[in-house]
């Protein structure tokens, strides 16, 4: 079990001011196991359901995160958040050992996004030249945009630098024009 509680306290704002509260957040983080209803649903690593409710004094906003496994193989997770704005349903789904896919539902409007990831590492071999952390993430908002990004890895695993390539290509007409892309390629260091 990993149970917890974690309380922020305020420290004043940037100028040194007391805020109106002296505690500026609250998390706690809570696993159950599986209710005796669903035992026959619980998969084999059986981990049941992490419950993690929170509080933003300064914003007065609650949230609420609820994630279990679904299914016998233990390859399908459920998480439900639980926002005053807006709550989400994500069913992060690992297709095999390298590919995930993760929909997102918005149950205040219905719209649904797409994360998808990729693990481009593939087999485990010994080769000095293997580069960890090679990684391909997609994200689909089909309102808005498609967010694609590359990270190349690090050779050996044990620091150094990496390339990471970024690709932003809207689904709509944008002040640059039909279809404009924002690509950007930058160096990401390890030490």
């Amino acid at each position: 079990r990993n149970n917890h509680f974690m309380v922020r306290l305020a420290t004043g704002d940037e100028k040194g001011r007391k805020s109106g509260s002296t505690i500026e957040y609250t998390r706690a983080s809570l696993r159950l196991s599986t209710p005796s209803f669903l035992r026959r649903f619980r998969n084999k690593r059986g981990k049941g359901v992490t419950v993690m409710p929170s509080y933003d004094f300064i914003e007065g906003k609650a949230r609420c995160v609820l994630s279990g496994d679904v299914g016998s193989t233990g390859r399908t997770r459920a998480v439900l958040r639980l926002d005053v704005d807006d709550s989400t349903l994500t069913l992060v789904r690992a297709l095999d050992g390298n590919k995930i896919i993760a929909p997102t539902i918005s149950l205040q409007s219905g719209k649904i996004v797409y994360d998808y990831h990729v693990d481009l590492e593939g087999g485990q071999s010994s080769t000095s030249h293997q580069k960890v952390g090679s990684s391909l993430r997609a994200h689909v908002d089909p309102s808005k945009g498609v967010i694609l990004k590359w990270t190349d890895g690090i050779p050996g695993g044990s620091g150094g630098s990496c390339w990471v390539t970024e690709c932003r290509v809207p689904l709509s007409v944008t002040a640059s024009g039909p279809l404009a892309a924002d690509v950007r390629v930058g160096r990401r260091w390890v030490m």
